[in-house]
């Protein structure tokens, strides 16, 4: 279990470092963003049709033309405040795939088919998590396409941690 705990901590703060990478320091990222060029008329709008300063989710369907638009809107407790829970969160994330990990009697043996295997559930749970909402909400692809990149990305870092902490306990024979 110590292991498990240890690859929370440490992997939680390995993808919380990639998450600062991600998306303040990489060209590119902003690719998944399409901010309005009118931002005062856009807020006017939103406060008058959501009550606030409640945290909401409002689904808006335009008429007559089809428009649809999907809006998360919080007035924040604070920036420190989500870096802490994000941080948690990650940590969280990380201890469960981890537990998930160590629950396997026959993971692979090696470092690097345990970080194939860590990265494939990654990949899966980036797919399904993200790549939904385009299809079934018609919402705009570069951004889940983004988050999808960095979700898998996430687990590849993840799984480069948990590999070197959790052993498996029983070793397959490696073909």
């Amino acid at each position: 279990m110590k292991a498990v705990l240890v690859s929370a901590f440490l992997g939680g703060i390995a993808v919380f470092i990639w998450g600062y990478i991600f998306w303040n320091v990489l060209p590119g990222s902003e690719f998944a963003y399409d901010l309005s060029q009118n931002d005062r008329k856009l807020m006017s709008f939103l406060e008058q049709r959501f009550e606030l300063p409640s945290t909401q989710v409002g689904y808006l369907a335009g008429e007559p033309k089809p428009v649809v638009a999907t809006v998360f809107l919080q007035r924040s407790g604070g920036f420190v405040s989500m870096l802490w829970q994000g941080l948690l969160h990650m940590m969280l994330s990380v201890g469960l795939i981890a537990l998930i990990m160590r629950a396997i009697p026959t993971q692979p043996a090696s470092y690097a088919a345990r970080v194939g295997l860590i990265s494939l559930i990654g990949f899966t749970a980036a797919v399904v998590a993200n790549l939904s909402d385009p299809v079934w909400f018609t919402q705009a692809w570069s951004w889940h396409l983004a988050q999808a990149i960095y979700d898998f990305i996430f687990w590849v870092v993840a799984g480069l941690v948990i590999a070197g902490l959790v052993k498996p306990a029983v070793k397959l024979n490696q073909a």
